[in-house]
């Protein structure tokens, strides 16, 4: 069957699409990266790399179990309260190493625009998130196949 890679920008719900292109191609080998990979059809994922900065810091940056963006008033203690506000803002290094980070990051959506031009579909986040309709729009497209409604149904699964 076919050889998909699925190649997102971390923090760009790759996985999203990734579990989505398990739906419709059960039977495919599909590999699913964050690094550079040439060959067969490509989907690559990515997002406003504003927040694929503000995103990573956050999950480099959290407490405990639960990532940052997840901590709520009640869990804040007279304890942990000073570790919780000291990761509110970046400092202008963290900005800038999160920057040179991003940078990379476009640096290999250069290169897939270069090399792979005729084998990439383009999935921005901004445009596919919670809208499976544009997920399998874009999928029958770029394929050129028709998903069937059952397919399509099963998108639950994907979440």
């Amino acid at each position: 069957m076919k050889r998909i890679i699925q190649y997102g920008i971390p923090r760009s719900r790759s996985t999203m699409i990734y579990q989505a292109l398990k739906i419709v191609f059960p039977n495919a080998t599909l590999i699913k990266t964050h690094n550079f990979m040439i060959g067969s059809k490509i989907i690559v994922t990515y997002r406003d790399f504003r927040d694929v900065m503000v995103s990573q810091w956050r999950v480099a940056h959290s407490k405990g179990s639960k990532p940052y963006q997840e901590v709520k008033a009640a869990d804040i203690t007279a304890s942990n309260k000073s570790d919780i506000q000291e990761y509110k803002q970046m400092s202008k290094d963290e900005v800038y190493k999160w920057a040179a980070k991003a940078l990379k990051q476009v640096q290999v959506l250069d290169r897939y625009r270069e090399i792979e031009r005729d084998k990439v579909l383009w999935m921005r986040y901004e445009s596919f998130f919670n809208n499976f309709d544009y997920i399998f729009d874009k999928f029958s497209t770029f394929f050129n196949i028709t998903i069937d409604k059952n397919t399509q149904a099963d998108r639950k699964s994907v979440v």
